[in-house]
């Protein structure tokens, strides 16, 4: 092809893109940044207060642990010491105690 016929048929293109334009106020950020790190600061605080108040102790996910910290219960009173956290180990006597949950009649 005859260089001087494609210089001749030349056209210009305009290429348009959209992108998202975000613009900030320092104070808003300051305000959203703040609340972030003051909840953050204040949950580690309560973690740390929580890990200092069971002073070692450990815990399992299961129903004795739940029974035993309900001693104000009546029923429970005789069965479960009044001081007695939940924390590990399980007393023998309790391990072998039967709990029947039963509704109440109207």
């Amino acid at each position: 092809m005859n260089q001087s016929v494609a210089a001749q048929h030349q056209i210009s293109i305009n290429v348009y893109s959209n992108f998202n334009i975000y613009q900030y106020h320092p104070g808003d950020l300051w305000l959203a940044y703040g609340i972030a790190i003051g909840s953050t600061l204040l949950c580690t605080v309560l973690g740390f207060y929580a890990v200092w108040r069971n002073r070692g102790a450990s815990f399992q996910n299961v129903f004795s642990s739940y029974v035993r910290t309900a001693y104000h219960e009546r029923n429970l009173q005789g069965l479960v010491d009044r001081f007695d956290t939940g924390a590990e180990p399980l007393p023998k006597d309790i391990a072998e105690a039967r709990v029947v949950l039963a509704q109440k009649a109207r």
